[in-house]
């Protein structure tokens, strides 16, 4: 098992990163941390080069494709459908006063 790991693509001029690893609870580490202090804008999220991904993962893969309104590529159909879950599932639940 290998850690959750990204890089910029430096010959993407539009912003570019691919991650690498295991994107799953027990190996994500500081990546989120990592992620938040990317001092460039990411137009595109290549998933090609991890080996496994959970809900964590997607969930983290997510929220960073949001907030940077990203395209997530290279997923296969398990991870794909994982991350259409996380998504569909990431939106404002309205709630009763008490």
């Amino acid at each position: 098992m290998k850690p959750a790991d990204f890089v910029l693509d430096p010959s993407d001029e539009a912003g570019s990163i691919r991650f690498s690893g295991d994107l799953s609870l027990a190996s994500i580490g500081d990546l989120p941390e990592r992620l938040a202090a990317l001092p460039t804008k990411v137009a595109r999220i290549d998933m090609t080069g991890i080996d496994r991904i959970d809900t964590v993962g997607a969930w983290i893969v997510h929220r960073f494709a949001r907030d940077q309104s990203a395209e997530v590529v290279g997923l296969g159909p398990d991870g794909a459908h994982l991350l259409e879950q996380v998504a569909a599932a990431d939106h404002k639940v309205a709630m009763k006063p008490d």
